[in-house]
């Protein structure tokens, strides 16, 4: 996939929606019909006012 067609697909699917499409067209292009997927995030939290001293 060129440069040009991934930004194009992100921007029109966002990110999962672009690695399911990769997915799609890995699999008709190789046959291989399994894919590890893992991903992790994390949020940064700021106490109340009346917590944080």
């Amino acid at each position: 996939m060129k440069e040009a067609q991934v930004e194009r697909l992100m921007s029109s699917t966002g990110p999962s929606g672009f690695l399911e499409e990769w997915q799609r067209r890995h699999t008709r292009e190789t046959g291989r019909v399994r894919h590890r997927r893992s991903f992790g995030d994390y949020a940064v939290l700021e106490p109340p006012e009346e917590v944080a001293r």
